[in-house]
């Protein structure tokens, strides 16, 4: 979606996130290579759409942003305020809150909000 409403996507840009608006249930496959840990990606000011770029299950405490020229854990950027400590996830219905020892699951997306631009880095 975009500002002024929603956008037919032909081509998926690596890095960045896609809601996809469906009335039925359906499997969506993307070729591609497998990612090798340490997988980082930038994270805007504000709201970001994430998800795990492997095939296995992350908790939290294996996620590392890096700002102001150091590099946090996730429990640590949340009290500098560098992200935000909601971390949402989608379940088909409503957003869901997730507590800070949480595991994210492959094939999920989350919503993480940034106070400035970041790095997100999954280990």
């Amino acid at each position: 979606m975009i500002d002024t409403g929603m956008e037919n996507m032909t081509s998926f840009e690596p890095g960045k996130g896609f809601l996809i608006d469906s009335q039925d249930s359906f499997t969506i496959e993307v070729p591609g290579k497998p990612v090798e840990f340490p997988f980082r990606t930038k994270l805007i000011k504000g709201w970001n759409l994430i998800g795990i770029p492997t095939n296995r299950s992350l908790n939290v405490t294996n996620i590392t942003i890096s700002a102001e020229r150091r590099k946090y854990s996730y429990p640590d950027a949340v009290k500098k305020g560098i992200v935000s400590a909601f971390l949402w996830s989608y379940d088909g219905k409503k957003w869901n809150y997730l507590g800070e020892n949480a595991t994210l699951e492959p094939g999920r997306a989350y919503m993480l909000q940034a106070m400035n631009e970041a790095r997100l880095e999954f280990r």
